[in-house]
């Protein structure tokens, strides 16, 4: 049963990549998982419940990387790792996959793409908790030259991150969004 739920999902993704999200059916999943309507339905209420399941299922692996980001001396550094790791997986994803994330998680209350730690819950809450206690530890190592508490400034760079990700869907992922959201970061974590 989850082999199917995880073939669907798998397909799934390939298809809206290749076809586009508007123009994937669900029949076109059905086709290609071999299997019919009423087992899409079983496992899924519909292609929004995938693409937010598969964005999720993506951000849960930021624990994969912890071990790297603890290697890491500067503590600005680690909350930069943390954020690419979201940038990575919207870039992944591409424009048109992001924009209809957008819709899905729009409808859905914001639990998605939340800038407010207490709006989240899970792997992204912890995250968004870990980069405060690092903004904290920086300001006071005294590689963060700025007088806002930690929270504030991670809530205001996860704001310009989530604009940054937006605009990049919005323009077809037509610039270097690693760019653009490293400039924002250094606006909100200036260096000591």
């Amino acid at each position: 049963m989850e082999n199917t739920k995880q073939q669907i999902l798998e397909n799934s993704i390939e298809l809206f990549k290749l076809w586009g999200y508007e123009n994937t059916s669900i029949n076109m999943i059905c086709d290609a998982c071999g299997i019919t309507k009423k087992s899409f339905y079983y496992h899924y209420a519909s292609k929004d419940d995938l693409i937010l399941e598969y964005y999720d299922a993506k951000s849960s692996n930021v624990l994969n990387i912890m071990p790297e980001i603890m290697r890491l001396d500067s503590y600005r550094e680690r909350i930069w790792r943390l954020s690419e790791f979201y940038i990575d997986a919207s870039e992944w994803l591409g424009a048109d996959l992001l924009r209809a994330l957008f819709v899905t998680d729009s409808k859905n209350g914001l639990k998605t793409f939340a800038p407010d730690i207490s709006g989240t819950g899970g792997d992204l809450s912890m995250v968004f908790k870990m980069n405060i206690e690092y903004a904290k530890l920086a300001q006071e190592s005294g590689e963060l030259n700025r007088n806002a508490d930690g929270e504030t400034m991670v809530w205001l760079f996860n704001t310009a991150l989530i604009g940054v990700i937006i605009d990049w869907a919005s323009k077809n992922g037509s610039y270097d969004i690693y760019e653009s959201a490293r400039r924002a970061f250094d606006a909100v974590f200036l260096a000591g």
